[in-house]
């Protein structure tokens, strides 16, 4: 991959977590002319389904070499992170997200192992979730 697009995959990486960082301040400062707990607990669901594509991907284009069905594992996480947007409980909603992220990070652990991730991408894909996961929690404490 050339330097530039690998530069640029970080920077959007570390961007995509702008939304749920913004969520946090804006819940912290009193912001409260938008739900903020909702609207982070959108964003996280989007970038769970996002993250679930990519294993779907992986698992169509390399069956074999993958660790067990990733198609199957990132449904259940979809569905599962979508399905908690029906509860009115929002601390549970946020670490229910927070965790499906951490699962998929897991998941991608067990891919960096067997080579489908070179070691920058699994760092930028690990400070992501970190992020994500501390603004969720920060929410769902709230």
């Amino acid at each position: 991959m050339l330097e530039r697009n690998i530069t640029l995959a970080r920077v959007l990486a570390y961007l995509s977590t702008l939304p749920l960082v913004a969520a946090s301040i804006g819940q912290l400062v009193g912001f409260d002319a938008i739900n903020m707990p909702l609207v982070a607990c959108a964003y996280a669901a989007v970038t769970i389904a996002f993250i679930a594509g990519i294993h779907w991907a992986m698992y169509l284009f390399y069956e074999s070499k993958c660790p067990h069905n990733l198609m199957l594992s990132s449904s259940l996480l979809v569905l599962l992170s979508w399905s908690t947007m029906l509860v009115n409980l929002m601390s549970m909603m946020l670490l229910v997200q927070a965790g499906c992220l951490v699962f998929q990070l897991f998941i991608d652990f067990g891919l960096k192992r067997r080579g489908f991730y070179p070691q920058w991408l699994f760092t930028v894909r690990r400070n992501a979730t970190i992020i994500s996961v501390v603004m969720l929690i920060i929410l769902a404490v709230l």
